[in-house]
């Protein structure tokens, strides 16, 4: 079920202008309503998922963190109740304001983007507020078609759209936007901070996945004996041959009755072509828009890369964590 069912939404704060310091990130946020108490931030990183709690005084704080990589922070009370988030990198100083229970007061000193993503949440307030899950999936749809090259389409994509009213229709936005709009920390935090699925998920749903023709092909479990899927992140710096012997062991052992596919989360098909182009998989190398944010995975809330899912012919997940050897060990127990 989406989160956007269940809590009040508020607007989102962005990237402000590059007028700090270059060896940080700083962030003075006003809340109206909160009061004196502590309130967690959580963010994506390359090292993981990390959440802080730091102290809020009569509704302001101020806070500072170096980072290489863009980052997408969300601001929750002490009971998860959702403040607000902002996107910062190092060099950027914010200053943002909300007010709990009104995301039409939301409001960023910042840059283009800031200005941009605050008029669009001034202009669809009612939809937001009133939880109108229809009508804010048909002002961002008409955002992305409009701004593909504006990040602001992929965070509210990945934010603020309900894939499962439509996820034929979440697909094709997604893949609309220009892999300079979705960098891949932005989605991979976004993944972290709003998957919405529960800790242990216990179906494999058919998955969707762009294939070295920049077509769709369809996997599912029930097609075979069960399907290996190994999702790694991308990493130009390092090599996949390894990460490919492995997989290829695996590919060999189990033809003619199960299914080993990999995902590669590439920022783009650009760089997701070269590597899967130069690694020798005798197993199909697939990509998705957004990564782990694609809504085409989003329901088995993957926490962290790289994460091997396997699952039965019946769908069941049998094993989900990041050990090869293991995965393996479900088919090789098979008779």
């Amino acid at each position: 079920m989406n989160w956007i069912k269940h809590i009040t939404l508020f607007c989102l704060a962005a990237i402000a202008v590059s007028c700090g310091s270059s060896d940080s990130l700083e962030i003075t946020v006003d809340i109206d309503g909160l009061g004196t108490q502590n309130v967690n931030l959580s963010y994506y990183t390359r090292s993981g998922f990390k959440t802080v709690s730091i102290p809020v005084i009569d509704g302001h704080l101020e806070y500072s963190y170096v980072s290489e990589e863009t980052l997408l922070i969300e601001f929750t009370t002490a009971n998860g109740r959702l403040i607000g988030h902002v996107v910062a990198k190092n060099g950027e100083k914010i200053t943002a304001k909300f007010k709990l229970g009104d995301s039409s007061a939301s409001s960023v000193k910042g840059n283009a983007v800031a200005k941009r993503l605050a008029e669009f949440c001034a202009a669809n307030a009612a939809v937001i507020d009133s939880l109108d899950l229809e009508g804010l999936n048909q002002a961002i749809a008409k955002y992305v078609e409009a701004h593909p090259d504006d990040q602001v389409s992929t965070i509210l994509m990945s934010r603020y759209y309900d894939a499962t009213l439509d996820p034929d229709r979440a697909a094709e936005l997604l893949s609309g936007i220009a892999a300079a709009a979705r960098p891949a920390s932005l989605a991979a935090g976004a993944s972290e901070l709003y998957n919405v699925g529960p800790d242990t998920v216990s179906l494999m749903p058919e998955l969707s996945l762009y294939n070295k023709g920049d077509s769709l092909s369809k996997f599912a479990p029930k097609d075979s004996l069960g399907l290996l899927l190994a999702i790694n992140a991308y990493d130009a710096a390092i090599s996949r041959d390894s990460t490919v012997r492995m997989l290829n062991a695996i590919a060999d052992s189990l033809k003619g009755y199960a299914q080993v596919v990999e995902l590669l989360c590439a920022p783009d098909t650009a760089a997701w072509h070269a590597l899967a182009l130069e690694a020798k998989a005798t197993y199909p190398v697939t990509w998705l828009p957004l990564g782990l944010a694609s809504p085409a995975i989003r329901e088995l809330n993957i926490k962290s890369l790289p994460t091997i899912v396997v699952a039965d012919s019946c769908s069941n997940i049998v094993y989900q964590g990041a050990s090869f050897d293991e995965a393996a060990s479900y088919f090789n127990s098979k008779p």
